[in-house]
């Protein structure tokens, strides 16, 4: 009898480990498929931050100025600022018209660097071109014209929206190149001309002078003199 039973006893212990051993592998692949479920939802949801913390609209003004390569004259007059005003275009709602590095440059080629040295000045400048609040082409109607205050005290922006889009500053003083580009807490609008605030003049370096303001007038007061003396010289 031991022999008849022998066989047939080690066949159903082989069968009954080989049927433990399929169950307990489908648990594993389940729970694989669980895990791996769980890491792609994980990742769906890090994917979903990324594109809403990724958008420009979430970039303050500040930090879009920072990386537009077109920017970079007016952000080296921004980091020698004193600090109240970096704060202006992080902390608060703001439109930014920024001249662009020609702007700068059609100054007189030290003029930046003039701007730099004196972080009073620098400061009135960067505030003049600062409104208290955002601006963009869709808040006006074709052809309409808006006062608004900038931070720098008592002074204030004229901005006119042309056809479509903001097309300049201050009655033509400067024209708006690049309207619209969004910021989280406002919008910048590239400009062509650095605007001088009433009263302000420019360091030497910038013999060309500015948009308005002081300095602007001298430097069209000086061309006017040198075509005189031309004139004059012309007539003798």
């Amino acid at each position: 009898m031991k022999r008849t039973f022998a066989p047939l006893l080690a066949l159903l212990s082989a069968l009954a480990v080989s049927a433990a051993y399929s169950c307990g592998g489908d648990d594993d692949d389940d729970g694989a498929a669980a895990g791996a479920g769980g890491a792609g939802g994980a990742g769906g949801t890090g994917g979903a931050g990324g594109t809403g913390g990724g958008g420009p609209i979430s970039e303050l003004i500040g930090r879009l100025m920072a990386n537009d390569p077109d920017l970079d004259e007016l952000e080296d007059v921004f980091r020698n600022t004193d600090v109240t005003t970096q704060a202006i275009i992080s902390a608060s709602v703001a439109t930014l018209f920024a001249p662009r590095n020609e702007a700068f440059t059609s100054l007189g080629s030290g003029c930046t660097l003039a701007l730099t040295q004196d972080a009073a000045l620098a400061s009135q400048i960067f505030r003049y071109h600062v409104l208290q609040s955002s601006l963009v082409s869709n808040d006006l109607e074709s052809g309409q014209t808006t006062d608004r205050p900038t931070h720098l005290e008592g002074a204030t922006l004229r901005v006119t929206k042309g056809a479509d889009a903001l097309a300049s500053v201050n009655d033509g003083d400067a024209a708006i190149v690049q309207a619209d580009i969004i910021a989280g807490n406002g919008a910048i609008h590239k400009i062509d001309k650095v605007l001088v605030p009433p009263g302000v003049r420019l360091p030497a370096a910038c013999q060309r002078g500015g948009a308005g303001g002081a300095g602007g007038a001298g430097g069209q007061g000086g061309a006017a003199g040198a075509a005189g003396q031309g004139g004059a010289a012309a007539g003798a």
